[in-house]
């Protein structure tokens, strides 16, 4: 396979078994070419396996004792200390039934959330689909669910030995459903925390936190009949796309929880949207090969390469479609050359920045851009370096 930058300007597609293009649309995942690189998944998720719990005492072991040293504290601290209802079923259960689904999509948030930043030096180096990262972390919190929902049901075995009243409920056929719910909204988000960090990297460090807030937010410490004496606190947590996964959780297992149709609408609603948030495609262009080779490398440590095509040439040549923003950042000369033909390229509301070393140059330019049809919204200049901001006029 060739290398990114020559398979998009220099060699021809036609012979190739892979072609490397950028999304152009917000639904546009290639699942086939995600199902070819499976084995590197696997491997993925090995890896991640491998690093949580190398060198450590316990290993694997903390799959386990995590959320069972959670359900403990929780039970004496939210069911003894405070007193809360657990809807008439075992506190214990009560809180592990809803610490299961939490922890897990607190996991897939949590591993997710930083897969671009920490596998930078791999998306520089070689192409791969780059959902193959989130997902492998998403694995890894299913497969860290699994063990943890079997001992939930060791759990549950022995407190409907013991008569506690606890059943099994149709909702149950609803339970692989909401499985592969929290796995996509808990990739949803991780990813669009993830390209963030690559800019704002103070999200790392407030990610876990605000999964921690979020957490009590959702109903996984209290019943969510406890809000029934308080309508528009029960209606914000209703809007939390988390509370319908524990309430179906709870009703399937336990027997009891409050499952309604506008709260699992909503968290459908709110699972597809988190799931094709982002920008969808860039297309540039340039003259000098050597800048369309920087250009890739800086888009890979950032993740987006998958959705940036660059090509050699000139932009009124190479380009098609509508944009929403058009930046050039060249000399005054090639930004009046490019003026007549920028109006075409832009969609109803998009931009046009225009920007260089074009001080002593501006009015021209500026007449140049207001003649093809723009019109100049802001001119900004530091150092000499001017730029200017246009829309259609």
């Amino acid at each position: 396979v060739p290398s990114m930058a020559e398979n998009n300007h220099t060699l021809p597609a036609d012979g190739w078994t892979t072609v490397i293009r950028p999304k152009t649309g917000w639904f546009d995942i290639d699942l086939h070419e995600l199902w070819q690189y499976r084995d590197l998944i696997t491997m993925f998720v090995k890896r991640n396996f491998t690093v949580l719990y190398k060198q450590t005492i316990l290993g694997p072991a903390w799959i386990i004792l995590n959320p069972l040293i959670t359900t403990i504290i929780f039970n004496v601290v939210f069911g003894g200390m405070a007193n809360m209802p657990t809807d008439g079923v075992p506190g214990f259960l009560f809180y592990m039934a809803g610490n299961t689904v939490w922890a897990f999509f607190a996991n897939c948030v949590n591993n997710t959330a930083n897969t671009f930043v920490t596998n930078s030096q791999i998306f520089g180096k070689v192409y791969f689909p780059r959902l193959t990262m989130p997902v492998s972390q998403v694995l890894t919190s299913l497969i860290n669910f699994f063990i943890q929902a079997a001992m939930y049901l060791i759990f549950w075995i022995y407190f409907f030995a013991t008569g506690s009243g606890i059943h099994f409920t149709l909702w149950l056929l609803a339970i692989p459903f909401v499985i592969l719910e929290v796995m996509l909204l808990g990739l949803g988000v991780g990813i669009i925390v993830s390209s963030l960090t690559t800019k704002y990297r103070d999200l790392a460090i407030a990610v876990g936190f605000g999964v921690q807030l979020w957490m009590y937010a959702s109903p996984v410490v209290y019943p969510l009949s406890m809000l029934e004496s308080s309508p528009r606190l029960k209606v914000l947590v209703q809007l939390n796309p988390m509370t319908s996964p524990i309430e179906i959780f709870r009703m399937a297992t336990l027997g009891t929880g409050t499952v309604t149709t506008f709260g699992i609408v909503y968290s459908l609603v709110f699972t597809a949207a988190a799931l094709v948030l982002g920008a969808r495609e860039a297309f540039a262009c340039d003259i000098d090969e050597k800048c369309i080779d920087v250009a890739y490398e800086n888009a890979a440590l950032n993740g987006v390469a998958d959705k940036l095509t660059v090509l050699v040439g000139d932009l009124s040549d190479k380009a098609s479609g509508k944009y929403d923003i058009i930046t050039a950042n060249i000399v005054a000369n090639a930004i009046m050359a490019l003026a007549p033909a920028v109006p075409g390229l832009m969609a109803d509301d998009a931009v046009f920045i225009a920007s260089g070393i074009i001080d002593s140059r501006k009015d021209e330019v500026i007449a140049a851009l207001e003649a093809a049809g723009l019109a100049v919204l802001e001119v900004k200049e530091k150092r000499g370096w001017e730029c200017i901001v246009c829309k259609k006029a």
